[in-house]
C-alpha cells in the first residue's frame, strides 16, 4: 500500500533536483529547491544485558546478549518554495522511515528579518541542539536531556495507560509563530514565539466538525519562546528557551477519555567558536516537570534535568600541517567528545535516576552530500531499584543527503 505514493514523492523530488531553472506554474513565478537525505546505522556492537535470563523454547539456548547490523535510521524528502521574491516561503517535508508521515507543513510570510509569520507544522521552541537539522549534528544522536525536552513538553506521558504513552514529537507541533533576527552590529539577536496545540506532529484539535486527535479543548494551548544571541564578535552564542504546556479536561477522538497536560520546560545552553584553532565548546542545561496528575493523588507525575558539555575539533589544519600540503578541498575530517547527564524521577518515589553518557566521536563529511559519523558510547545509569546494565555501543552512521 505504501509502494504508490513514495514512488510518486521519489519522482516528485527527481524532476525538481532536475529542473534547470526557477518553477513556472499558472500566474507566479518562484523557485523551488529539493532536498532529501538517507540516514542508515551500522550497529557494528552494542552491549544488551537487558536479555539477560532469557531462554529459548524448548532448548533453553540462553537470548543473546549483543547486538550487531543494519538499519535505515532516517528517510526525509522535502521541497522548499519561495514566491513573489522572498516575502512568501512554503516547506514541505516527508519522514519515510517506519511509514511515511508528515515533518514539516508550513508557510512564512517574511515581513521583515526582524519579523515573520509562520503557521503550520514546524520545529517547537526548545533546546539549542533541537533546532539544528539532523543532517548537521555533531554525533549521531541528540543529548538524552534534549530529546526529552521536546518530547515531554508536548504530549509524551510517563504513564502506560495514557493514550499519549511512548508518542515522539519529532520535535514538532502545529500552531502559528513569529520569529525573527536582527544584526545588532557585534552579533546577531533572534526569537522564535509560538502558539501550538501541544499534542506533537501529525496530532490535531478538532470539534464535530472536523473530529481529529483531540475533540475538546477549553482554549488552551502550547505556549513557547525562545532567544538566542548568536556569533558575537564571531565567537560566542547565548540562548534560552522556556515552554508551558496546559489544557484541562480535554477529550480524545474516542470520546470516552478524558485528561489533562500540564507540562513546563525551560532550558540555557552557550556555545564557544575559538578562532583559528578549529575548536567549538558548547554545555547546555535544561529541566521540566509533568504536573498532569494522572492518578490524582497530588504528586508531580514526573521532574526531569539534565545538561551536555561537548568539544568538537576540526582537523583540516592539523592534517594539513603533518601531511605538508592542504586537507582535500571540500573534505571534513572532525573529532569530538561529549558528556551528558540527565536525571528523573517518577511521582516524587524518592529515587531518582541518573542516566550518565560518554560519546566519543569522528566524522567526514565529503562536499556536504556524503557524512560518516563512527561514535562510541558508554552509557551508566544509577537506578536505586536496578543494576547497571551493559549497554555500551559502537555505531557507524552513513548518510546521503542533498
Amino acid at each position: 500500500p505504501l509502494k504508490s505514493p513514495l514512488l510518486h514523492l521519489a519522482a516528485t523530488v527527481l524532476a525538481l533536483c532536475l529542473s534547470p531553472r526557477p518553477c513556472d506554474a499558472g500566474k507566479f513565478e518562484g523557485t523551488v529547491d529539493a532536498y532529501g537525505q538517507i540516514q542508515i546505522w551500522a550497529t557494528i556492537y552494542e552491549q544488551m544485558e537487558v536479555t539477560d535470563e532469557l531462554y529459548q523454547f524448548p532448548s533453553g539456548d540462553p537470548a543473546v546478549q549483543v547486538a550487531s547490523g543494519f538499519s535505515l535510521a532516517r528517510v526525509r524528502a522535502g521541497v522548499k518554495v519561495h514566491l513573489l521574491g522572498q516575502l512568501l516561503e512554503m516547506v514541505i517535508a516527508m519522514r519515510l522511515e517506519r511509514g511515511p508521515a508528515i515533518l514539516d507543513a508550513h508557510g512564512t510570510v517574511n515581513i521583515h528579518d526582524a519579523f515573520r509569520i509562520v503557521v503550520g507544522q514546524f520545529k517547537i521552541p526548545s533546546a539549542w541542539e533541537n533546532q539544528v537539522a539532523t543532517t548537521d549534528l555533531d554525533f549521531i544522536t541528540r543529548a538524552t536531556i534534549s530529546e526529552n525536552l521536546a518530547d515531554f513538553a508536548l504530549s509524551r506521558t510517563t504513564y502506560a495507560s495514557s493514550l499519549f504513552f511512548g508518542i515522539h514529537s519529532y520535535l514538532r507541533d502545529l500552531g502559528i509563530a513569529v520569529k525573527g533576527d536582527v544584526d545588532v552590529g557585534p552579533g546577531r539577536l533572534r526569537y522564535l514565539l509560538m502558539l501550538g496545540n501541544g499534542l506533537g506532529a501529525n496530532r490535531f484539535i478538532g470539534g464535530g466538525t472536523s473530529k481529529e486527535y483531540i475533540i475538546s479543548n477549553a482554549g488552551q494551548f502550547f505556549l513557547g519562546a525562545r532567544l538566542e544571541a548568536a556569533r558575537f564578535f564571531d565567537v560566542v552564542t547565548m540562548g534560552c528557551h522556556v515552554s508551558w504546556n496546559r489544557h484541562d479536561n480535554m477529550v480524545f477522538n474516542s470520546g470516552r477519555t478524558v485528561m489533562d497536560l500540564d507540562r513546563l520546560s525551560w532550558s540555557v545552553d552557550t556555545r564557544l567558536t575559538i578562532p583559528r584553532t578549529g575548536l567549538r565548546l558548547s554545555g547546555m542545561y535544561g529541566a521540566g516537570i509533568i504536573e498532569d496528575d494522572y492518578d490524582d493523588d497530588g504528586r508531580t507525575d514526573a521532574a526531569y534535568s539534565g545538561w551536555e558539555v561537548r568539544m568538537v575539533f576540526r582537523l583540516n589544519d592539523a592534517v594539513s600541517t603533518a601531511i605538508g600540503r592542504p586537507f582535500l578541498p571540500g573534505h571534513i575530517l572532525e573529532a569530538g567528545a561529549r558528556f551528558d547527564s540527565y536525571v528523573y524521577e517518577w511521582n516524587e518515589t524518592g529515587a531518582p535516576v541518573t542516566r550518565n553518557t560518554w560519546t566519543f566521536g569522528v566524522r567526514y563529511i565529503c562536499h556536504g552530500h556524503v557524512d560518516l559519523k563512527l561514535d562510541y558510547m558508554l552509557i551508566r545509569t544509577d537506578d536505586p531499584t536496578l543494576r547497571d546494565l551493559d549497554d555500551d555501543a559502537l555505531i557507524l552512521q552513513i548518510q546521503f543527503a542533498i
